[in-house]
């Protein structure tokens, strides 16, 4: 019903009548809560963007949403910063991108600088998405290559590309195709993700799908814009070398690639902080 504008202002109400409701450390409410935020969210962020003479209003809108910091400690709660990001990340205003993502790129890099290699993984997922509303492609990509599989053994070394063909190979991740093919993926593995949608992913044939209309789920849109993460490539990732990251065209090590970030971002590590 997006079309009839009496139906979308009633949506947005019922939104910000479960927004304004008290969850009392309930799950149920405090889960639709951060529903209602990124749905609230992307309806204004299409306004702000398809109505430009009217955008300050949807922005403050989305602004509000983003304060809320609905569940803000999963990926998900963060979907209206990242929206609200994204936008100006298309207005070219990168201060207020930065302004508005640095907490949370602070919060993966810590996941990363801790003692627990465990939840690297969740650091580099972390980042890649916030890196990707930002429109820092190059940053999304490399953070996605670094969620690789293990053998039996715990390395790649010996891996080979009919081993990632046959579906052999077991990562950290548990991401399953929003297209309700059954397909799913352990780590960075050919597969398509939104960059407007709240974690929203394809395989190629249910992005065909969506993009020629016969999906039958009412889900994302045709028109939104898709990254693309690259298939897993176990020679290249020899090629690139353990303890190393490439962004865009060129190879850095993976501490000199956090380290960028960092300084990109206006972000100091825990050392620095208690030098400071």
């Amino acid at each position: 019903s997006a079309g009839n504008l009496d139906r979308v202002e009633l949506a947005i109400n019922q939104w910000l009548a479960i927004l304004h409701m008290n969850a009392n450390d309930d799950f149920i409410v405090a889960d639709r809560k951060a529903r209602a935020g990124s749905e609230l969210a992307i309806v204004c962020f299409e306004k702000a963007l398809r109505y430009p003479n009217t955008a300050a209003i949807y922005l403050e809108q989305l602004e509000n949403v983003a304060a809320l910091k609905l569940g803000e400690d999963t990926i998900h709660g963060t979907h209206p910063a990242r929206l609200l990001a994204r936008y100006h990340a298309l207005q070219g205003d990168e201060q207020k991108v930065k302004n508005v993502l640095r907490g949370y790129i602070k919060q993966n890099l810590d996941l990363l600088s801790d003692d627990d290699p465990l939840n690297d993984w969740q650091g580099y997922n972390g980042l890649a998405m916030h890196f990707m509303f930002a429109g820092h492609d190059a940053d999304a990509l490399a953070a996605w290559s670094l969620i690789t599989p293990d053998d039996a053994t715990g390395n790649t070394e010996n891996l080979t590309m009919s081993d990632t063909t046959e579906r052999k190979l077991e990562g950290p991740l548990r991401d399953i195709c929003d297209g309700a093919c059954g397909i799913y993926w352990t780590f960075a593995n050919n597969f398509y993700l939104c960059k407007e949608c709240d974690y929203i992913k394809f395989d190629q044939r249910c992005l065909d799908n969506l993009r020629n209309g016969t999906m039958k789920l009412k889900i994302c849109n045709k028109d939104h814009e898709m990254l693309h993460i690259p298939a897993y490539d176990p020679v290249e990732r020899r090629r690139i070398g353990d303890g190393n990251v490439k962004v865009g065209e060129e190879i850095l090590s993976v501490k000199e690639w956090l380290q960028r970030i960092r300084k990109g971002w206006g972000i100091q590590s825990a050392e620095e902080f208690r030098k400071s």
